[in-house]
């Protein structure tokens, strides 16, 4: 196959790359510099494709996407370039500016490489694509706004354009993992490593790998927090939204 990943050099999206790399297919990825390639892929960087790009200049991104497809199309495009607020959610102050940042990239991002991808897909008649939500997206919390409005967006994207794009026979996945022990998560919660649900990359990377070969339209994961997101249902937003609430508040005042 041929894949691209957006935000393949750090987190999930470079153990995707490096995943796929070993398994022989050929790998696109773009985030970072190339030093910061290099640091990450070591021995793997002549079996993967470095492109430097940022996913929020919308004709670049189209432009690599279309220059990547020119050696063999896109079989699958994999957007995991995200950032989030970079720091614990402790300060009822909220950073317009970077929350203008995070939808930049994680929604807007996300759909300039979905459309640099979907024109590609279209002229050969197949394609996946895989948009990297997260348990975030499932309901508004108080301490990352932007993030998860951005992540609650891309559920809706990928569902719409699953709907969309089926006749094109290309299939659209949403992932919306819960905590994922990397850097972007341990920068806004610490002593991730420590709860209970929290995944490794590698854990991340095996259970998406698995739902991409089967197409899975939608997946929560881990398994427990699927089973918590369905109970959170059931509880009217009223009162679940003021515990949350009082959680957060009650949290800033502790800290």
């Amino acid at each position: 196959m041929n894949i691209f990943i957006t935000g393949g050099t750090g987190g999930i999206g470079s153990e995707l790359a490096r995943r796929y790399a070993k398994l022989g297919h050929r790998v696109g990825v773009c985030g970072g510099t190339q030093k910061n390639f290099e640091e990450v892929f070591g021995d793997l960087c002549e079996r993967i494709e470095f492109w430097e790009l940022d996913v929020t200049n919308r004709e670049n991104t189209k432009e690599v996407l279309h220059n990547f497809s020119a050696k063999g199309n896109i079989d699958l495009l994999i957007c995991c370039a995200g950032i989030n607020n970079n720091k614990p959610h402790t300060d009822v102050n909220i950073d317009f500016d970077r929350e203008v940042q995070i939808l930049n990239v994680n929604l807007m991002g996300t759909f300039y490489a979905l459309e640099g991808a979907i024109d590609v897909m279209k002229n050969q008649k197949h394609g996946h694509l895989v948009l990297l939500s997260s348990a975030a997206g499932l309901k508004g919390l108080p301490g990352a706004p932007a993030y998860c409005a951005s992540k609650a967006a891309l559920i809706a994207l990928g569902e719409s354009l699953g709907m969309r794009l089926k006749s094109y026979k290309i299939a659209v996945s949403v992932f919306a993992p819960g905590y994922i022990n990397t850097p972007l998560a341990r920068a806004t919660v610490p002593n991730i490593e420590k709860k209970a649900s929290t995944l490794s990359v590698e854990e991340a990377a095996e259970i998406m790998m698995k739902a991409i070969d089967k197409k899975v339209p939608f997946l929560i994961f881990p398994r427990s927090l699927a089973a918590t997101s369905f109970l959170m249902k059931l509880i009217p937003n009223v009162f679940f939204n003021k515990f949350i609430s009082y959680l957060y508040h009650r949290q800033l005042k502790h800290d």
